[in-house]
């Protein structure tokens, strides 16, 4: 998405999954560099990374350390293409590194995560859930608010939220032909408005500011990517063009 609106494709509201892709928008000039004032961008609402399972559990999913049972098959979208994705892996990097304390022991769970477990193939959220629902994979890795619409639609599913996860922030911002538009700033501000933070948070997502209903489920520890070093870290150590997640994934489809 980021990369249409980049070469041109018409949008007056950029959403987005980490600041990388933000970021990039900014460079290219497409979005103003204090888009994130309130008035006209921001982080509105979060999510947290969750797992969803078969109904009734039958592998016994409770924490991170569970995914590596042998002969479990994860599902997740490409982080490399995808911020849900890279959300999914640094949750459990997050986990097993105690918060990047200790980076080796969270490298060497990604290495078994990914080179034992991860299941090749997914490159959005959508394939990713479609596999899943289908039938592929004992684990699903998705943002909570993803994981809330598949079970309300009926699927034999269960959503585990493991002791510890990460924080998924989500980005909106008007772009600049957007600000031309009355319409799209009235938007953003409905969104951040206490009529439109109660309806995100009906529609799954935790919002920024208190709402009456619904309440949230608490993890014992949710880590930040202020945690891990930021996203302009984070995204070079573990996602760019030779990155430690990226590297893997290469490794795993050779």
């Amino acid at each position: 998405m980021v990369e249409k609106i980049l070469d041109g494709r018409p949008a007056d509201i950029a959403y987005v999954t980490d600041a990388d892709d933000i970021a990039d928008l900014v460079k290219g000039e497409a979005i103003p560099a204090d888009w994130d004032n309130g008035t006209i961008g921001g982080l509105p609402v979060n999510s947290v990374v969750t797992m969803v399972v078969r109904a009734g559990n039958p592998r016994g999913i409770h924490d991170w350390p569970d995914l590596l049972q042998p002969g479990l098959e994860v599902i997740t979208p490409n982080p490399v293409n995808v911020g849900s994705g890279r959300w999914a892996l640094l949750a459990g990097y997050a986990a097993a590194s105690s918060g990047d304390h200790d980076p080796e022991a969270g490298k060497n769970y990604l290495r078994r995560l990914i080179l034992e477990h991860i299941a090749l193939g997914p490159s959005t959220v959508k394939q990713a859930t479609d596999e899943f629902v289908g039938g592929r994979g004992d684990v699903l890795l998705l943002s909570e608010a993803s994981a809330t619409q598949l079970v309300r639609k009926g699927f034999a599913v269960e959503q585990v939220l493991p002791p510890q996860t990460m924080r998924m922030d989500f980005a909106i911002a008007i772009t600049k032909s957007g600000l031309e538009k009355p319409l799209a700033s009235e938007l953003i501000q409905f969104m951040f408005s206490p009529r439109g933070q109660q309806l995100w948070a009906q529609a799954g997502f935790r919002p920024g500011s208190p709402v009456p209903e619904p309440h949230f489920p608490v993890p014992q520890h949710l880590w930040t990517i202020t945690d891990l070093g930021g996203w302009e870290s984070v995204g070079r150590r573990y996602f760019g063009a030779h990155g430690f997640i990226t590297n893997l994934f290469k490794m795993a489809t050779q």
